[in-house]
């Protein structure tokens, strides 16, 4: 044959399934190398953010989780090919802000932050309640009943993330 046959290089999976910024990701899979030339990887890609590596071999690399990178797909590219895998990555969230930081029961709020896109539940002060998220960076939140004064909580895949700041529920007269 006039021409080589090209292995591409594939990504099987990756641990752990999440992380922040700065973690160590070990990806594992074949052909991250080409054993007959030496050729490593261009890029590995956090959902499109390149970051760099270590401990590169064959079928194993570690990468750590680039700033600005959102959760996404993992990707390869060498000099033979690439390769997306199929299961995403969780980039841990953070919450920036939230607006207003006091309203009654049914009234919404908006959450900000980053990494919200596969938000599972929101608690105001421990007490969930029903929400929308717009995109990566926004949620909607209905004040619940009951709320009390704590702060706001969002569970994503990655774990939960409270807001530094609180939440004041209206205040309750007892007895």
């Amino acid at each position: 044959s006039a021409s080589n046959f090209v292995v591409l290089p594939t990504i099987y999976g990756f641990s752990p399934g999440f992380g922040g910024t700065g973690a160590d990701i070990v990806i594992t899979g074949a052909n991250f190398t080409n054993l007959t030339s030496g050729t490593k990887p261009t890029k590995i890609k956090f959902n499109g953010v390149q970051t760099t590596l270590t401990g590169l071999q064959f079928g194993r690399v570690t990468a750590k989780v680039p700033s600005g990178a959102t959760s996404g797909l993992i990707s390869i590219e060498t000099s033979e090919g690439g390769h997306t895998n199929e299961t995403p990555f969780y980039v841990s969230a953070t919450l920036t802000s939230f607006t207003p930081t006091n309203s009654p029961p049914g009234s919404t709020v908006k959450i900000t932050g980053n990494n919200l896109m596969y938000a599972s539940e929101v608690l105001f002060g421990g007490v969930p309640t029903v929400f929308t998220v717009s995109n990566n960076t926004t949620i909607g939140a209905v004040v619940p009943s009951g709320v009390i004064t704590g702060p706001i909580s969002v569970t994503t895949p990655a774990g939960k993330v409270s807001s530094t700041a609180l939440f004041y529920g209206l205040p309750q007269i007892y007895g």
